[in-house]
């Protein structure tokens, strides 16, 4: 595996003893490819700040997943912004990317949770289209950094090249979304 990249996925709200155990084998692998972190717990942003400090290592990536089950507001989410705004200060839009995790929607936090009250409002209750609008229609992200956090960023890290349309590939639905929406 020596030259090749390397995906970590941590979830920071599962402990305290996560982010630190995470930090030491990051800097153990400087230069060995990415490292995924995702953040989900009871209070969704009540540990920013241990994410935010992964930022200096170069290989930590950030894939922020259904989105709106961190907000306590209905769409258009406009609560997730001031949060979303300090992940990109730190990490760059480079190296923060969109995932729709329709698995983490039920009840905000994570698989496998049983929720009496599943189909009950609750905060962040949303379909994937409202995921997916809410970064596409949203007036805090420029077309480009929508492009790069919509897809750009997994791209680059993945080595895939961009689907053309006609080519048999079919559209690259990023950039068709972006124009036609």
């Amino acid at each position: 595996m020596i030259g090749q990249r390397l995906a970590f996925r941590t979830h920071v709200g599962n402990g305290p003893r996560c982010p630190p155990a995470s930090r030491s084998c990051w800097r153990s692998l400087p230069q060995s490819g990415t490292a995924r972190v995702a953040q989900l717990s009871a209070n969704p942003w009540g540990e920013l700040d241990e994410l935010l400090a992964l930022a200096p290592l170069p290989n930590v990536y950030v894939t922020l997943c259904g989105a709106p089950v961190l907000c306590d507001r209905q769409y258009p989410f406009d609560d997730i912004w001031p949060n979303i705004h300090r992940l990109l200060a730190a990490f760059g839009i480079g190296r923060v990317m969109w995932a729709s995790d329709v698995g983490r929607f039920q009840g905000r936090i994570g698989r496998g949770n049983k929720f009496e009250v599943a189909h009950a409002p609750y905060p962040g209750k949303h379909h994937y289209a409202d995921a997916l609008y809410s970064i596409l229609h949203t007036t805090q992200l420029s077309a480009s950094e929508k492009e790069e956090f919509l897809g750009g960023t997994a791209r680059r890290l993945t080595g895939w090249s961009p689907c053309v349309a006609g080519a048999g590939q079919g559209l690259d639905v990023t950039t068709r979304s972006l124009r036609e929406l």
